[in-house]
């Protein structure tokens, strides 16, 4: 017949340094942490703190702030992906049923206004209408039409009845308040998009 032991358990003895040099050491040991912490603070704020590359709008697509590329042409699954990836998830999704090219556009909104476009599941266009991301060249909302002409000399305007378009050859197009050097950009767009009053 098997019976379970339970003894009392064994009394721990501890020892105290509290002789000569037990009471001394404590200050040293305190002191030395302190010094090795002092350091350690020391080096965590003076190392520099890596930040994320910025989104890069480009003519051709976009840039993530992971090295990748949004391409035109893409398939819309993948360019969803990476900037969603990048971006967060997308706010809205839609579908501009005809905007003056006979077929439908898909759109999907990201937060800061960034819209990108698409045609017959393949990425085609992308429209901002908030300041944030820029160009590689430094151009984004807010920029003079002056700025756009030092980035891009080949920049040429189109007057309208209600707004003003510039359009560049390598670099991106978009929207101003007025005419002139002065005239501030309130929208920038690359590729096959939709403009919607």
């Amino acid at each position: 017949m098997s019976t379970l032991s339970t003894s009392a358990p064994k009394p721990i003895s501890i020892s105290r340094a509290d002789g000569p040099a037990g009471p001394h050491r404590r200050p040293a040991i305190r002191a030395a942490s302190a010094r090795r912490l002092a350091i350690l603070l020391a080096a965590l704020f003076a190392a520099p703190i890596a930040q994320a590359a910025p989104l890069v709008l480009e003519s051709a697509g976009l840039s993530l702030p992971s090295g990748q590329h949004i391409r035109f042409g893409m398939k819309a699954t993948a360019a969803t992906a990476l900037a969603t990836a990048a971006l967060g998830p997308p706010v809205k999704r839609g579908i501009y049923p005809d905007c003056g090219q006979g077929i439908p556009i898909a759109h999907v909104h990201y937060k800061g206004e960034l819209e990108l476009s698409f045609i017959a599941g393949k990425f085609v266009g992308w429209t901002l209408d908030r300041p944030g991301p820029k160009t590689a060249k430094g151009i984004g909302i807010g920029a003079t039409f002056a700025d756009v002409r030092r980035a891009y000399p080949d920049a040429d305007v189109d007057l309208f009845d209600d707004w003003v378009r510039f359009t560049t050859e390598n670099g991106p197009g978009g929207f101003l308040d007025g005419k002139g050097p002065k005239a501030k950009i309130v929208s920038l767009n690359a590729g096959q998009t939709c403009i919607v009053d």
